[in-house]
């Protein structure tokens, strides 16, 4: 039975776990199992609470089945860019190595009041400053299908955790793409939701000007859909107010129109990759929906995004690091720092506004469409040796936004975008977007299924990876 566990669905766990063929605390102990056995090839997993989780899954094994949630006794993993009460939050920092917040984030808070199973924590880049998944304290996080290229990030080991079959689902966040990054270069689904709809708090209630949300992986749509039920819903002093309101089945039928774009604003695309996006249109086709070729003009975000993200970088290392622990930090979030704190707060202000009005441009451009429909990623997983590697800083951030061109833009409108498996490319998963109206999150998942129908891809881990 544990060598089915793997590659199981949360349902799948569910049904075993209140038919009695499987207890919390077995689930738990092969979950541990399985990332001592994988964890060594890839490094996505940076911490464990074994002997907690193993307690906390003791527990749950009391609980009467009619009292257990949808994520009763399923295991998970948080992303080190989150705090929690029972372990250190290094947010992948040398000069945070060690430290205790004494509180769990809200997230994680619903994830343990869901009845999840916390495991441990995955790897991320320094403050998830970077689009892969590497810091000084643990090394990079390497992809499952091919451990000579990156993982992606920031929320790189979560993505290779779930891809490798060590938990069904994990926490995530995406500022620029984190969540969905790494999901592309792992071959699982990614889902950066509405702005608005899961907390930061309590550490912030606005962060990065609402670029960065946290959000989940998954490698079904089912599952993703049920980790971001547990995670969403408003705190007090919610600054944006976005929820998502029930949608019914009647409702999801509308989802009819497709806008597909491959136009990426900083260079090209490998026609690989855009030969997936053609082959996910034609499915859509094939389902009844109307697919539209459309010419999106993506550009204009780029500048503004950066100076939010050059300004909050020098807010953390001015407020959060401190001067003595400067020589701690690496050179990518130094040099972002410098930058931002080169910048007024007119410029700051200006930016901001700048990428809201933009924004909002795309989005009445869009708005005639229920889903639009792009590559996730311009290029396939780089190599880990050489691409974080460059002597000018401003350099090396031109050739991640080129890399990022179709993900970016969706954090500075705040519309739900999720990225799903769009086939094999040199080896190596590569993913396509969909993108949904503001607050639609349920019609993003509801066109993923449609594809997820179509095209089923559950079986590639297995065949990939084994269940063993």
């Amino acid at each position: 039975m544990t060598s089915d566990i793997p590659y199981a669905s949360v349902a799948g766990l569910r049904n075993l776990l209140d038919r009695g063929e499987l207890s919390v605390a077995e689930l738990t102990k092969a979950t541990l199992e399985r990332i001592d056995s994988r964890n060594a090839e890839v490094t996505a997993v940076v911490q464990l609470r074994a002997e907690g989780a193993l307690a906390d899954a003791a527990t749950a094994d009391d609980v009467a089945a009619g009292e257990r949630g949808p994520l009763h006794g399923i295991p998970v993993l948080i992303k080190d860019a989150n705090e929690t009460a029972d372990m250190p939050t290094s947010y992948g920092s040398m000069a945070m190595v060690g430290f205790e917040s004494g509180y769990d984030a809200v997230v994680v808070e619903r994830l343990r009041k869901a009845g999840m199973i916390v495991i441990g924590k995955t790897n991320s880049p320094e403050f998830g400053l970077r689009p892969t998944t590497s810091n000084e304290e643990w090394g990079p996080t390497r992809n499952p299908w091919d451990t000579s290229r990156t993982a992606g990030g920031s929320s790189g080991g979560a993505a290779a955790a779930v891809a490798l079959g060590m938990v069904p689902v994990a926490q995530g966040s995406d500022g620029g793409g984190s969540c969905r990054i790494p999901a592309s270069c792992c071959g699982v689904i990614g889902l950066k939701p509405s702005r608005g709809l899961i907390p930061w708090a309590p550490i912030a209630y606005e962060y990065w000007a609402g670029l960065a949300t946290n959000g989940p992986l998954a490698r079904t749509v089912a599952d993703t859909r049920l980790l971001l039920d547990a995670m969403a819903g408003p705190v007090v002093g919610e600054p944006y107010g976005v929820y998502r309101a029930p949608v019914t089945a009647a409702d999801t039928s509308r989802h009819r129109v497709v806008g597909v774009t491959t136009r990426n604003p900083h260079g090209d695309v490998d026609p690989r990759i855009v030969a997936a996006v053609q082959e996910t249109a034609r499915a859509f086709e094939a389902q009844g929906w109307a697919v539209e070729e459309i010419d999106l003009d993506l550009s204009g975000l780029a500048e503004p995004f950066m100076t939010v993200l050059e300004g909050n970088s020098a807010a953390t290392v001015e407020g959060v690091v401190g001067e003595a622990k400067l020589h701690l930090l690496e050179d990518n979030t130094l040099a972002l720092a410098m930058r931002g704190k080169g910048k007024t707060a007119g410029d700051y202000a200006a930016a901001v506004s700048a990428m809201r009005n933009r924004s909002a441009q795309l989005m009445v451009t869009t708005e005639p469409y229920d889903i639009v429909l792009t590559p996730t990623l311009t290029q396939v997983p780089p190599l880990i040796e050489g691409y974080d590697q460059a002597a000018d800083n401003t350099a090396l951030w031109e050739r991640y936004l080129d890399w990022l061109g179709f993900t970016y833009p969706y954090n500075c409108t705040g519309q739900p975008a999720v990225t799903i498996p769009g086939g094999l490319v040199d080896g190596v998963p590569v993913g396509v977007q969909l993108i949904g109206r503001m607050g639609d999150d349920e019609g993003v998942l509801a066109a993923a299924e449609v594809i997820e129908r179509a095209r089923p891809w559950a079986q590639e881990y297995v065949t990939r990876f084994g269940g063993e």
